[in-house]
């Protein structure tokens, strides 16, 4: 393993990743096992059900054949969709189809504070596997509660181009974006029609986060200077800043060192004052 996959893997990617690509759990539909046994015409203790259903239904499976399982799992899955479900309650993985495990790469995530991110970093995202398919359908303070799960897309894929403007003509997700390097899991998202890369917010370094901003028609990239140091369509600014990350790396740095020491100026020439103060009053 590289320096750069080292730099971008985690654990939580791994996880998403085993979990995606596992075959169905027929527990993961165990609300459903009451339905079953009842259609299916099997005999069960239904005090157990009415005392403690979870409980009951999961003990049923616990003892059930692997081809009761089997069969369970199918009639679970059918009457899911069937129905219509509530999303909430549906397996993620019934909600996206597993493509890859996206190795450490340029992303693209689109949001309306592209600044914001690359000073403080994915700080939050959805922090659990279930429900991952839904995080739009959240609240904005719920969203905005815990670090966690994040989406984005390849930078330089076909689903990011189409990303720029959604049904309605507007941006499908934000008006800016930031260019980040993180490592992640690819997946078809059957309700959004478009792969996307789920990728653990916390394990991106700000210092490989760039902000690039629509702008009359154009994108621009700006260093932390403000200085326009790209300006054209989507994919080129996209390129320029893969290939040139560190010069912007470098401006950040060194206007950090500037502010750093106007900041400590700042505290130097407040503490003379105060001291000048001091002599003034003193008895």
């Amino acid at each position: 393993m590289n320096w750069f996959e080292k730099y971008a893997y985690n654990q939580e990617v791994g996880f998403l990743d085993r979990y995606l690509k596992s075959p169905p759990d027929p527990y993961e539909y165990i609300h459903y096992v009451r339905d079953y046994l009842d259609d299916q015409g099997i005999d069960y203790d239904s005090g157990k059900f009415d005392e403690d259903d979870f409980n009951a239904s999961e003990e049923w499976l616990n003892h059930a054949s692997p081809a009761e399982k089997e069969n369970f799992l199918e009639y679970a899955k059918e009457k899911s969709a069937r129905f219509n479900e509530d999303p909430y309650t549906r397996p993620t993985k019934d909600q996206m189809q597993y493509r890859r495990f996206a190795k450490p790469g340029w992303l693209v995530h689109f949001t309306d504070d592209p600044w914001g991110i690359a000073s403080d970093g994915f700080i939050y995202g959805h922090d659990d596997i279930e429900g991952l398919a839904l995080t739009t359908l959240k609240s904005k303070k719920s969203r905005q509660s815990y670090p966690g799960f994040n989406f984005a897309f390849d930078a330089d894929s076909r689903d990011a181009s189409r990303a720029l403007s959604g049904r309605r003509g507007g941006p499908k997700y934000g008006k800016h974006a930031v260019v980040f390097w993180a490592a992640g899991v690819e997946a078809y998202h059957y309700g959004d029609e478009e792969n996307q890369i789920i990728f653990w917010g916390p394990s991106v370094k700000k210092d490989m986060i760039f902000p690039i901003e629509s702008q009359g028609g154009d994108w621009v990239v700006n260093d932390s200077s403000g200085r326009v140091r790209k300006a054209g369509d989507f994919g080129s600014v996209v390129d320029w800043v893969e290939n040139n990350y560190r010069l912007l790396q470098q401006t950040g740095k060194r206007e950090y060192n500037i502010k750093q020491e106007k900041r400590r100026q700042n505290e130097k020439k407040h503490s003379d004052e105060l001291e000048r103060f001091d002599r003034v009053v003193a008895p």
